[in-house]
């Protein structure tokens, strides 16, 4: 929950080898953030970038990304395994399909933290979040 009691929803983006189109957007987005953590680990997992036993590891990691997840106020990006993480937390109304929905959001925010890489302005916390 959010200082004015929203509700945060996060989801991720993950650039690399082996993603069909070079990435991967899951099409689900997630109210707590070890949800988000969880599902982020499995797909790592999935795509090559965290090696080991799939249960134990990911659950591991899963544990790590938790906290990490949670502090995320608009975007963070970061690199695992040769991979590269980007951490979304969108406004709980980006999922009301009577406005944008959230693929459009995150197409928006990934868009603009492109541009802003492109022109030198540094990935992550870059973006508003709001539909």
């Amino acid at each position: 929950m959010g200082a004015d009691g929203a509700t945060s929803l996060w989801t991720f983006e993950i650039e690399g080898p082996g993603y069909p189109g070079g990435y991967y957007t899951p099409a689900e987005e997630w109210v707590k953030a070890e949800s988000a953590a969880r599902w982020l680990a499995l797909a790592l997992h999935d795509f090559g970038a965290i090696a080991g036993d799939r249960e134990n590891e990911t659950k591991q990691r899963a544990r790590e990304f938790a906290p990490l997840i949670e502090q995320v106020t608009t975007t963070h990006s970061w690199v695992e395994g040769g991979h590269t993480i980007t951490v979304i937390r969108m406004d709980s109304s980006a999922s009301d399909p009577s406005r944008m929905g959230t693929m459009a959001v995150r197409r928006r925010i990934r868009q603009r933290q492109r541009d802003l890489a492109s022109s030198g302005g540094g990935p992550d916390d870059t973006a508003t979040v709001h539909p």
